[in-house]
């Protein structure tokens, strides 16, 4: 190609008007003409609203060669090469084939090449051949020249809807390509709950792998259309990406991105936004540059709005085995997956988690697991019913309904320190194992074969407080002592639950000669479970029912029906002692529970069936 095509100063009319047909048109924003050196020429430029012809697409300096109307006729010139801005009427309408395809340029030479099965916006044809604009690492729409393959159409795939019988079906804007945007509402109540899946439409592991959870969200809707929502209202957004799954072609960029402007929706948020970026990970000049993004985000924030109880999002994605994000709603998912926390927002990525945290919601990026690599491995995983099972749990545990809107804080908000049972923190004291000795069991004074023994028989605990099953405690005087109320209490307490005249544990000091005694001073509600159980129960710390379990079969039914999730308490209970031994519930994976206790000392030990007693029966208290 020469300097100028078809050899038309910047600026200056086409004779007989338009080479080529119309191939795009300017949305959004008008662009100054340029020469090919990327000076502007005086007085030009092409208009908001005006269909233009595109010519070249110039890698280096990343200048259109457009010819676009105006009052005297058609001019030509160069224009900054601004995708959000410059859309293509035919957008990835070219379709490679199953070989590497060559791309040329005006005389023959090699320009670069496309990947078997790679799209490309077509622009004109010219002796023979198709010129078309293609993405590259500088992003989509970056380079354009000719092609001799035809092109086949692009192959699109149906996206699957939900059943609607019960449901609200609410269209909250239009795609890039004009497909609806669709959520659909479940149930009613002051707390909400939004579900957004495949907001990629090509994860990292198979083709179009975003149809996986577009199914899994349309199996959410199913279940909580037939059992209800706890009270809550409930958003789920299947397809957040539809022309990214229909349409699209690679985890590399429209596919896995939208395919009118090629954005990663999931970098396109204003916290933490940086423009650009690789063809994987593009986005535009400023954040919500795609109708995706920027519809989704008004769709949220108008069900913040009108919301006056909790606001929970959930951001679903695949495969790479993690909750981020709030670690409340991670655990809910993570019980069920057995995957690992990860720390952070994305705060510097502009993820949509970290934009729905800044506006007050708790919100999660859950990444299901990383062997996935099939709809089969999908099913056999039973990913659909994890996902249930852990949005009930949120829906069971802060149950909505009954509010006016007029509460400023939630029910249980004077229950805690910080207004609600910090279920990490508890967590983490109750595996501490600074604060535990699973190796040393639990035995009396009067089994020991010697004082001098005492050593062996010690074991640690946070110097905070007292231990009632050591040496120490003995040598006060004390008989045989339990230390699993106690530990139970300060896990508790490290979850945020309140000290009060009723539950309690201090250090007096006593004056004693010359010397200052330290001596434990507690309530029995601290240290005897039964107590406990009826103080946490009298001050309206049990969230519904008390589970029983007597088997492993009960417990894995339990855990899937109830919503039984980690901080959440097992008594242990007999008809002759009642509430004898209590323990914490620290891990679920795979429908099993993990319990941590004192006396003896566990730390995530697995419940099992050789834990249930012929007369004995755990008893799940869950914690609100």
């Amino acid at each position: 190609m020469g300097k100028y095509y078809p050899n038309v100063n910047p600026g200056e009319l086409v004779p007989g008007g338009f080479t080529y047909p119309n191939n795009a048109k300017l949305q959004g924003d008008f662009l100054y003409l340029r020469d090919a050196n990327k000076n502007m020429v005086s007085g030009r430029q092409v208009d908001d609203g005006d269909s233009i012809t595109v010519l070249d697409v110039g890698y280096s300096h990343q200048l259109a060669l457009v010819q676009y109307p105006t009052s005297a006729g058609v001019r030509q010139g160069y224009v900054n090469n601004t995708p959000s801005v410059i859309k293509y009427n035919d957008a990835n309408a070219w379709a490679n084939g199953s070989t590497t395809e060559i791309v040329y340029d005006e005389n023959g030479g090699q320009l670069g090449s496309l990947s078997p099965y790679e799209s490309a916006t077509p622009l004109y044809k010219k002796n023979g051949m198709t010129h078309v604009v293609y993405n590259t690492d500088k992003g989509p729409n970056t380079k354009s020249g000719y092609v001799k393959y035809e092109g086949g159409s692009v192959t699109k795939i149906t996206i699957p809807k939900p059943s609607t019988s019960g449901v609200s079906t609410i269209s909250y804007g239009k795609s890039g390509k004009e497909r609806d945007l669709t959520a659909y509402k479940i149930g009613n109540g002051n707390n909400s709950l939004v579900m957004v899946c495949e907001v990629h439409g090509f994860e990292d592991n198979f083709p179009k792998d975003g149809l996986e959870l577009v199914n899994i969200g349309n199996d959410l809707i199913r279940s909580l259309a037939s059992n209800g929502t706890k009270g809550w209202s409930v958003y789920v957004i299947p397809a957040a990406n539809p022309d990214g799954l229909a349409e699209g072609y690679t985890n590399y960029g429209p596919g896995r991105c939208t395919i009118v402007g090629g954005v990663d929706i999931n970098r396109d948020f204003p916290i933490g936004f940086t423009p650009h970026g690789t063809s994987r990970n593009w986005t535009g000049d400023k954040p919500l540059s795609v109708n995706e993004s920027k519809k989704l985000s008004e769709f949220i924030q108008g069900i913040k709005n009108k919301t006056s109880g909790k606001m929970v999002v959930i951001d679903l994605h695949g495969w790479e085995g993690a909750a981020i994000g709030n670690p409340e709603i991670g655990q809910y998912f993570r019980n069920q997956f057995g995957f690992e926390q990860r720390s952070g927002y994305g705060e510097d990525k502009g993820f949509l988690i970290a934009w729905a945290k800044s506006i007050g919601a708790d919100a999660a990026l859950i990444e299901l697991p990383k062997n996935t690599h099939s709809h089969s491995d999908v099913i056999n995983g039973g990913y659909s019913q994890k996902i249930i099972n852990a949005v009930n749990g949120i829906l069971s545990n802060n149950p909505g309904g009954g509010s006016t809107g007029s509460e400023v804080n939630p029910p249980n908000y004077n229950l805690y320190i910080d207004g609600k049972y910090n279920r990490t923190s508890a967590i983490e004291y109750a595996t501490n194992p600074e604060y535990s000795s699973p190796g040393r069991q639990h035995d009396y004074p009067e089994n020991w074969p010697s004082w001098a023994d005492w050593e062996t028989h010690t074991r640690k605990h946070n110097k905070d407080f007292e231990r009632f099953d050591n040496y120490s405690w003995y040598l006060q005087g004390h008989t045989s002592g339990s230390d699993c109320a106690n530990f139970i209490s300060q896990v508790l307490f490290a979850g945020g639950v309140k000290q009060t005249n009723d539950w309690y544990f201090k250090w007096d000091l006593i004056p004693s000669g010359m010397a200052i005694l330290k001596v434990a001073n507690f309530s029995g509600s601290w240290v005897r479970p039964k107590e406990q159980f009826d103080y946490l129960k009298s001050k309206g710390y049990i969230n519904g029912d008390l589970i029983t379990l007597t088997s492993e079969r009960e417990m894995k039914e339990a855990v899937q029906k109830f919503g039984i999730q980690v901080g959440d308490l097992m008594y242990l209970s007999n008809d002759k002692e009642k509430f004898h031994h209590i323990v914490v519930i620290t891990k679920i994976h795979d429908n099993i529970i993990y319990f941590s206790a004192h006396s003896n000392d566990r730390i995530n030990e697995k419940l099992t069936d050789k834990d249930f007693f012929v007369d004995d029966a755990f008893i799940v208290a869950k914690i609100k």
